[in-house]
């Protein structure tokens, strides 16, 4: 994060991540009432902070895995602007989600441009009817991506032949 030119720099103790959050989107100029930093939060509380926004966005350059997060924001039938790279690619298609292009940096990185996303946001913002066709169509699209399929598929990989 230091690295960003869009971001301010900080440093020191915090007493907690929520602290630290809020402090860095304060120094980089985003007024408090454009914002909320959640504190950690049980399933039920997560998908409930999920459903009382009006789209999500997930510009990450890099997933070591299927973005699960975004995959549960998905499934609550909630549209999403995010990134085609790296964890996000298998979870994401034009169909349900406003893609960002990734970009290489010098750092190797597949990272979106900030216009990208600000253009997204603002798109997804004034169109209510978008919205709801990206919404029901991310959820359906996550219908399949069940726990019973990942561990079907965990124990294909690891025994092919059968048990």
């Amino acid at each position: 994060m230091n690295l960003s030119p869009h971001i301010a720099r900080i440093s020191g103790h915090f007493v907690s991540q929520v602290h630290f959050f809020r402090e860095l989107l304060l120094r980089s100029g985003i007024p408090e009432a454009n914002f909320e930093v959640l504190p950690a939060l049980d399933h039920a509380a997560l998908a409930s902070a999920m459903h009382s926004t009006d789209f999500g966005v997930f510009p990450n350059r890099c997933e070591g895995g299927t973005n699960l997060i975004l995959m549960e924001y998905l499934a609550c039938g909630k549209p999403a602007v995010a990134s085609v790279s790296t964890g996000h690619a298998d979870v994401t298609a034009p169909e349900f989600v406003l893609p960002l292009p990734a970009h290489l940096t010098a750092r190797h990185w597949d990272e979106p441009e900030v216009g990208e996303i600000t253009d997204a946001m603002d798109q997804l913002s004034k169109d209510s009817a978008l919205r709801i066709k990206l919404g029901l169509a991310a959820a359906e699209a996550m219908r399949p991506w069940t726990w019973e399929r990942a561990a079907q598929t965990v124990i294909e990989t690891i025994f092919p032949e059968g048990f």
